[in-house]
C-alpha cells in the first residue's frame, strides 16, 4: 500500500455575490480537480464552531434564514 503525493491545496475562500437582510449568496472558484465542495459556516450564536451547510458540486450557495446584524464566517473544503 502506498500513500498519495502531497495533499490538494485548500480552495480559495468564498466571496460574497449577493446580500440581503436574512440571506447571503456565496460563490467560490471552481478548480479542475474539484468535483464536490463542502461549505461550512460558523454561527456566533450557536457555540458549535464550523458546521456543514452545503455539500455538492456547484461552486455557489444561497444561505437563508440568517439573523440580521451578525457576523458569520464561512470556509470551503
Amino acid at each position: 500500500m502506498m500513500t498519495a503525493g502531497s495533499p490538494p491545496t485548500q480552495p480559495a475562500p468564498p466571496s460574497l455575490a449577493e446580500i440581503g437582510v436574512t440571506f447571503l449568496r456565496l460563490e467560490w472558484l471552481s478548480r479542475p480537480s474539484d468535483d464536490e465542495y463542502a461549505l461550512q459556516m460558523e454561527d456566533p450564536t450557536s457555540g458549535h464552531g464550523f458546521i456543514s451547510v452545503y455539500n455538492g458540486n456547484a461552486p455557489n450557495y444561497l444561505c437563508v434564514g440568517l439573523k440580521p446584524n451578525l457576523q458569520y464566517k464561512f470556509r470551503v473544503s
